[in-house]
């Protein structure tokens, strides 16, 4: 879903080892996207609701997940179970008509609380602006390295929400207009998970990485321009709050242009 004046898009609506983290080389803007002219990929005939616009994506994920805050005390559940099935699935496989192909799950970091979100950062409600989060992932990847991936996916500690934007005296904001939200960063796209039990759901994390890979900078890659007026044009969003299980998991439907219609 698209969110005005911002470049990011927006999900309405078991675990692994973590570990440790020393500074590593940033494997550098040139290895994460390669553009949907240069893949190969042809879109089937037939099915044209979402298009290529500039045709960016992220062909090959390398996903690099960080969970904020203490395990067991005020950081989410691991979900690099969920992730590791999904990124090699049949499900993922869905979005291979667009020009993504399977990923992987590189590392998962325990990072502590006050590196992606200090108190300083939030306001009395435990409302972190937008902007001011896309600063500290970006100070931690400097600091950290991105570990030979392409995409983060950042699952925000208890009581911890984000300011998207407001509208007179309305604020818009995360766990209430959205379980979560994919934007660029301006070297590699990552997804913010927020800390309510639908913006920790697979649902919901299956909306968002399949939308960052296939629309990683907003309005370059896959969306339907038709559908942008109405909230949003992305291939999860056309699905808007349909669900499935697939292999056992609960996964966000796709758009799929070769079956004209939600999958699976």
């Amino acid at each position: 879903m698209r969110w005005a004046g911002a470049a990011l898009a927006m999900c309405c609506a078991c675990g692994g080892d973590v570990i440790a983290v020393a500074p590593i080389e940033d494997a550098g803007p040139d290895t994460l996207y390669v553009s949907h002219q240069d893949s190969g990929y042809r879109a089937d005939a037939g099915g044209d609701r979402v298009t290529a616009h500039e045709g960016v994506i992220v062909v090959a994920p390398r996903v690099l997940v960080l969970y904020a805050g203490k395990p067991g005390v005020d950081a989410a559940m691991p979900q690099d179970g969920f992730i590791d099935w999904m990124l090699g699935s049949s499900y993922w496989g869905l979005i291979a008509q667009y020009g993504v192909g399977s990923g992987k799950r590189v590392a998962s970091v325990q990072v502590p609380r006050d590196q992606l979100v200090p108190a300083v950062d939030q306001d009395a409600q435990g409302l972190v602006w937008m902007d001011a989060l896309d600063k500290r992932v970006r100070a931690w990847v400097d600091s950290n390295g991105i570990l030979g991936a392409n995409a983060l996916i950042v699952f925000l500690p208890d009581t911890v929400n984000v300011k998207l934007s407001t509208r007179g005296n309305y604020t818009y904001q995360t766990c209430i207009d959205a379980f979560g939200y994919h934007a660029y960063d301006g070297r590699e796209p990552y997804a913010i998970m927020p800390a309510c039990p639908k913006g920790r759901e697979t649902g919901s994390i299956a909306h968002e990485l399949t939308e960052l890979a296939t629309d990683p900078q907003s309005n370059r890659g896959w969306f339907s321009n038709g559908d942008l007026p109405k909230g949003g044009g992305e291939v999860s969003d056309l699905c808007q709050a349909q669900q499935t299980s697939s292999q056992g998991w609960m996964v966000a439907k796709l758009w799929s242009n070769a079956d004209i219609r939600c999958m699976p």
